[in-house]
């Protein structure tokens, strides 16, 4: 979608910039200490905590698995110490669903490999992140209809 698109350009520099209102004009925030400057990481946006959350991307020919959230009011980074991350990506398809307060990455580029799973982080800003791997559903030919 399109501001997924804006969101993931912005990540490009690792510089974040936030909308300040009355009126409105764009201000850049310091990214003290981030994950550095990489491109196509998977990214969503928590708006009850309003941080930007970020998985893997690459640089140059390093690709990265670990994951980030920047925090819109604090201005800060934070590192999500977790066990078990999905495998070094980037474009992989991304967002965060505020209902679950999950945030979910799905497939993804590693060339040669091109990844076809589902992982989903749960609790990335409490005291036990934790990603898991979420079984596929094959739909049965039969149940679908044309």
């Amino acid at each position: 979608s399109y501001p997924m698109i804006i969101l993931k350009a912005l990540l490009l520099t690792c510089i974040c910039w936030q909308a300040i209102s009355a009126p409105f004009r764009w201000e850049v925030l310091d990214n003290g200490g981030g994950p550095g400057a990489r491109d196509r990481p998977a990214i969503g946006y928590d708006p009850i905590r309003r941080n930007l959350i970020s998985f893997g991307g690459r640089s140059g020919g390093s690709l990265f698995q670990d994951t980030w959230y920047f925090n819109l009011d604090s201005q800060t980074w934070t590192l999500v110490n977790v066990a078990n991350p999905p495998a070094a990506r980037f474009d992989a398809i991304s967002g965060y669903d505020v209902a679950t307060g999950l945030f979910a990455i799905s497939t993804g580029d590693a060339a040669p490999v091109f990844f076809n799973d589902l992982w989903v982080l749960v609790d990335y800003a409490g005291p036990n992140p934790q990603w898991r791997t979420v079984a596929a559903v094959v739909w049965p030919w039969t149940a679908i209809s044309i």
